[in-house]
C-alpha cells in the first residue's frame, strides 16, 4: 500500500518548490560497465540525467565521522524532476564537484529524495 501523501502531494510540493526558486540543476551519473570478456573489459561509459535539488549541510550532531563525515552533504532531488531511479552505485554533481550516493531516502510525501553524497 502506498502513502496517501504520493502522488498529487508530490507534485504540488515540487511545483511550490519550484515557484520559490528553490532548487538549482543537479546531475545524477549513471556508470554503464563496458562490454567484452571479463578478463579486458571494454571502457565504462557515462549517463548523465538532469534533475532539481538543493544541498544541505549535516547539523553537527547528526555527523558521527563514520556513518556521516564531516565532508558529507545532504543533497535533496525534487521526485517529479528525476527520469531514473537513484542508486548507491551512481554518482551526483553538486555545483561542479561529482560526489559518491552513500545512502538514499525518500521523505514520507514522495516529494523529495534525500541523497547522502560524499566527495
Amino acid at each position: 500500500m502506498s502513502s496517501i501523501l504520493e502522488g498529487e502531494l508530490a507534485g504540488q510540493v515540487a511545483d511550490a518548490l519550484s515557484v520559490a526558486r528553490v532548487p538549482m540543476a543537479l546531475t545524477i551519473v549513471v556508470t554503464i560497465p563496458g562490454g567484452g570478456p571479463v578478463y579486458d573489459p571494454d571502457p565504462p561509459t557515462y549517463e548523465d540525467h538532469a534533475c532539481q535539488g538543493w544541498p544541505e549541510a549535516y547539523a553537527d550532531d547528526e555527523v558521527d565521522g563514520t556513518r556521516i563525515e564531516t565532508s558529507d552533504v545532504r543533497v535533496m532531488v525534487l521526485t517529479p524532476t528525476l527520469d531514473i531511479e537513484p542508486t548507491t552505485a551512481d554518482r551526483i554533481v553538486v555545483n561542479g564537484k561529482s560526489h559518491a550516493i552513500i545512502n538514499l531516502k525518500r521523505d514520507a510525501s514522495g516529494a523529495l529524495l534525500e541523497i547522502q553524497a560524499r566527495a
